[in-house]
C-alpha cells in the first residue's frame, strides 16, 4: 500500500477467485439480478483466461488492515487489437464515496495505455448514476451499442492517447 491510500489494488489469481465470486454475488444481490448460470458471461466463468495479461487484467481492492477480504474489483478485457472493455467495476457499499472507484478506474486506464489500447469501452445499467458520473469525469462519452448484454442500456467510449 502506498502512504496516500487506505487500500491496495492486487491482480486476480487462482488463490483469489473465491473473493471475485463473492463480490460478484454481492453485486447481483444489490442490482436484484438473478444470475442464469447457463448464460453467465465468459469473463465470469473463466476470468483467469479472459483477463489474462498482457492484453487483459483483473484487480481486487483490499482495504488497509483487511487484506484477507476484497472490497472491490475491476477488469480490463480485450475486445480487439486496440480496443478493450472495462468490466465488473464494483465496490462494496461501505467503501463507496471515498474516491476508491476513481483510483481503481485510473489504475485500469493506465494499464490500457501501457497495453497500447486506443479505445476503452464500458456498458452500464441506466440506474448506475454514480458509475456514469465516474466515467464521465474521466472523459468517457456516449457511443453506439457494442454489446448485446441484456442489462446494459448505456454505452460509453474513451479514446486514449498512448
Amino acid at each position: 500500500m502506498t502512504p496516500d491510500t487506505d487500500f491496495e489494488i492486487t491482480p486476480l489469481s487462482a488463490n483469489s477467485l473465491a473473493e471475485m465470486i463473492r463480490l460478484t454475488r454481492l453485486y447481483f444481490q444489490e442490482q436484484d439480478l438473478v444470475p442464469e448460470f447457463h448464460a453467465l458471461d465468459q469473463d465470469l466463468t473463466q476470468p483467469l483466461i479472459v483477463y489474462a495479461p498482457p492484453r487483459g487484467n483483473f484487480w481486487l481492492v483490499r482495504a488497509s488492515g483487511q487484506e484477507e477480504r476484497a472490497v472491490g474489483m475491476l477488469g480490463v478485457m480485450p475486445l480487439a487489437k486496440r480496443t478493450c472493455e472495462i468490466k465488473r467495476l464494483y465496490l462494496a457499499s461501505e467503501y463507496r464515496g471515498k474516491k476508491w472507484g476513481g483510483k481503481l478506474l485510473e489504475h485500469a486506464l493506465a494499464f490500457a495505455r501501457r497495453a497500447e489500447y486506443l479505445e476503452v469501452l464500458v456498458s452500464l445499467q441506466h440506474e448506475q448514476k454514480a458509475a456514469l458520473n465516474l466515467f464521465a469525469h474521466q472523459g468517457f462519452k456516449p457511443c453506439a451499442r457494442f454489446s448485446e448484454h441484456q442489462h446494459a442500456g448505456i454505452f460509453l467510449t474513451l479514446k486514449l492517447n498512448t
